[in-house]
């Protein structure tokens, strides 16, 4: 049987106890504060990726450099994915 694997992007109103894998956050982020995030991936020893300036959609208001923002998030995803799934 081939393995599986599925990729959740937790979102507002996920408590810890829910699957935090990889981390993308923008410190732009009215809804989170950079340095926590920063001490809680820490913590959970969690790959954290910064965006400068992005909010917590990981927009920063010039389109093309939100085109290339999620290219780099979808690039680690995909980089992450091939690793854990080697475990």
């Amino acid at each position: 049987m081939d393995k599986k694997l599925a990729v959740i992007f937790p979102g507002i109103g996920y408590h810890v106890d829910k699957p935090k894998g990889i981390v993308f956050h923008g410190t732009g982020d009215d809804w989170a504060k950079t340095e926590v995030i920063k001490e809680e991936c820490e913590k959970r020893g969690l790959p954290l990726y910064l965006t400068e300036n992005a909010n917590h959609s990981m927009e920063t208001g010039d389109v093309l450099r939100d085109i290339e923002i999620l290219r780099k998030i979808m690039q680690s995803t995909e980089e992450y994915i091939k690793v854990v799934a080697q475990k």
